[in-house]
């Protein structure tokens, strides 16, 4: 018998070893997301955020890639002169057949 994509996710969601890395990669995606829309939003390029932040433009379109783990003081610093903060919510991740 043949699973889903939705069914094998579920099943990898009970592994520690995958679980990690996995959610991750979720929270640096929507980091990135975020972090573009918010400087889209306020006009301004990322060598102006980088300026303001104290961080380099590369670092900026790391971040916007998904790519960079940012401490979140950096977080802070690149959030201000954009003129939003972080709101952070703890959510769970598999609703069905998970401990």
């Amino acid at each position: 018998m043949s699973s889903t994509p939705e069914e094998d996710l579920l099943a990898d969601l009970r592994n520690p070893k995958f679980v990690g890395p996995y959610i991750a990669e979720i929270i640096k995606g929507d980091l990135a997301l975020m972090l573009y829309r918010a400087r889209e939003d306020a006009k301004l390029t990322r060598a102006q955020v980088a300026e303001k932040a104290g961080v380099t433009k590369d670092y900026i379109r790391k971040l916007e890639c998904g790519e960079g783990n940012p401490r979140i003081s950096t977080i802070g610093a690149i959030l201000a002169p954009l003129g939003v903060s972080l709101d952070i919510h703890f959510v769970p991740f598999n609703k069905k057949g998970g401990d």
